[in-house]
């Protein structure tokens, strides 16, 4: 969710008994606040979905200060779900842009005490995350399911739409499913890197 949907309605959506887990744009880049952030957290808290922040990440910029930016609005709550890197964009410099995306997950993981999942799809799966960042969960974006490397899975969450439907939002919605089950996804609420 984010500022694209507007304001939530999230009695609604919790009462279609549909939906588990939520993750809510934060920010992006060092600068950008997602102005119905606050609301969403909130929201999807007071009425019992697992949630996670996401923030967007702008190739050309601070690893470091992009997760500075994250750190000042995301609370460090029980009960949240990893934080997220959205990553969409590619570089210009592939070793330099792995290096501020090292920074950038190296220091949500010190400040949260949780590795963070990584957001992408195939194209920047292959270019950046697979051989540099293994050992993140990722979450796929693609309307097909997601392949599979060398016979392991490589996802934990798939995005495969993105013009979805619920009740109590007007705007269309991503559609996300977790790979596993209640409890494992309950368990990423509690994992910890230290």
């Amino acid at each position: 969710m984010s500022n694209h949907q507007k304001q939530i309605d999230w009695r609604s959506v919790a009462q279609t008994g549909e939906y588990t887990f939520v993750f809510i744009k934060a920010t992006e880049g060092t600068a950008y606040k997602d102005a119905y952030f606050q609301a969403n957290w909130r929201g999807a808290k007071t009425y019992g979905l697992l949630r996670g922040a996401y923030h967007f990440y702008i190739e050309y910029l601070s690893g470091a200060e992009q997760a500075h930016n994250f750190i000042s609005v995301v609370p460090k709550e029980p009960g949240m779900l990893p934080p997220v890197l959205d990553l969409e964009v590619t570089g210009k410099d592939r070793m330099a842009m792995i290096r501020e995306i090292k920074a950038f997950l190296d220091r949500l993981e010190q400040h949260y005490g949780m590795k963070p999942i990584i957001y992408t799809d195939s194209d920047r799966y292959i270019e950046y995350v697979k051989g540099n960042f293994d050992e993140y969960q990722v979450w796929m974006n693609s309307s097909l399911l997601p392949i599979q490397w060398s016979g392991v899975n490589t996802w934990t969450f798939w995005q495969y739409c993105s013009r979805g439907r619920v009740s109590g939002i007007t705007e269309f919605v991503d559609f996300n499913v977790f790979y596993g089950n209640r409890d494992e996804l309950n368990a990423m609420t509690k994992q910890s890197s230290a």
